[in-house]
This record gives C-alpha cells, sequence and structure tokens, in this order.
C-alpha cells in the first residue's frame, strides 16, 4: 500500500478520534480496519481533542473528516433513515462540488476569460524605442562592417 504523508496524518488523527470516542464506537469496527488504522498511526501527528468543542469544528484535515464520515455511514448509523440522510448529505455535497467544476472549467468561460485577457492586453501603451540620430548611424555602420566579413 503507498501512503503519503497526509494518508498518515488523516489516519493518524481517526486514531486519536477513536482513543477518545467512547469503546461501543471501536467495538462496530472490524479488526482489519483497526489494524490498518493502527499500522498507519504515526505519534508526530498526534492531536489534542478538545472535549468542550463539538468534533467538526475542531481543526482536522479534510481527509480525517471524510474518513469519519465514512465510518459513520458503514458502521455508526443507528438506522436506516440516518443513513439515507447522511448518503444524502454526501450527494448533495458531490453535486454541489461538480457544479463548481463545471462552472470553473466550461469551455466557455474560459474563452471567454481568454478574450477578456487578449481585450486587455491590446489596450497596453506600446513603447517607442526612440535611438537618437548619432546611435542609429553608429549601429547603421557597424551591421554594414559585419556583413562584409
Amino acid at each position: 500500500m503507498n501512503t503519503t504523508n497526509i494518508d498518515i496524518q488523516a489516519f493518524s488523527e481517526v486514531k486519536c478520534i477513536l482513543d477518545f470516542l467512547p469503546i461501543h464506537y471501536t467495538e462496530k469496527l472490524p479488526k482489519k480496519l483497526l489494524n490498518i488504522i493502527n499500522s498507519l498511526y504515526d505519534e508526530k501527528f498526534k492531536i489534542k481533542i478538545n472535549p468542550n468543542i463539538e468534533l467538526k469544528k475542531q481543526n482536522f484535515t479534510e481527509d480525517t473528516k471524510n474518513i469519519i464520515a465514512v465510518l459513520k455511514y458503514n458502521y455508526w448509523c443507528k438506522n436506516d433513515e440516518e443513513k439515507e440522510n447522511l448518503a444524502r448529505m454526501f450527494k448533495e455535497n458531490e453535486d454541489k462540488y461538480q457544479e463548481d467544476l463545471r462552472e470553473k472549467y466550461n469551455p466557455d468561460n474560459i474563452f471567454k476569460n481568454r478574450k477578456n485577457e487578449d481585450t486587455e492586453s491590446n489596450n497596453l501603451p506600446v513603447v517607442i524605442k526612440k535611438e537618437n540620430l548619432f546611435i542609429r548611424a553608429l549601429n547603421f555602420i557597424k551591421d554594414f562592417f559585419r556583413n562584409k566579413r
């Protein structure tokens, strides 16, 4: 399994959260999953959980939040209604994400932005390099002798 530093941080945070939660949450998880979480745990990513603040308001990575959401969906939902509500939230978030991507990478918008950039670059002032007569004559003579060789 190829793991990155981000994966290790996320699983380390998940382990800390699981250690903080009541034991019945970890008892619902498969042993193989717990072994994976424990094997990817790294103490340098150990976090401190403030019991006075809700978990969703604490400073976790997005990957950690996603892993906890999947654990809740697969193992901790109390009934089918709670599972359906969570699935609906996942779908709404995914739809919003896809809509944002469509807006960001819409070919029509990309070309519109490009036209605006082209228009802006056409309005830039043109710098005309002025050389005095003596410099131009000197450069002409130099070019003349370079071409004679």
